[in-house]
């Protein structure tokens, strides 16, 4: 299934969705209170892997 929506319009659309700020996220993820729902053990839990990786596109995407 292809869609129809060009690159611009996807990358428009998760900007309005994720409207938070990359420092602000940055700073969410490091709060203390976030630490008790990693995973024990297994290191950065998956949602706080995926927090940093849309850090690093919003910082990236900035910079175009």
């Amino acid at each position: 299934m292809s869609s129809t929506k060009s690159q611009a319009d996807i990358w428009r659309e998760w900007r309005d969705l994720v409207n938070i700020s990359p420092k602000g996220l940055s700073d969410w993820l490091d709060a203390d209170e976030l630490k008790s729902f990693e995973d024990k053990g297994a290191g950065e839990s998956t949602g706080h892997a995926s927090g940093r990786r849309i850090v690093n596109i919003k910082k990236a995407r900035s910079m175009i």
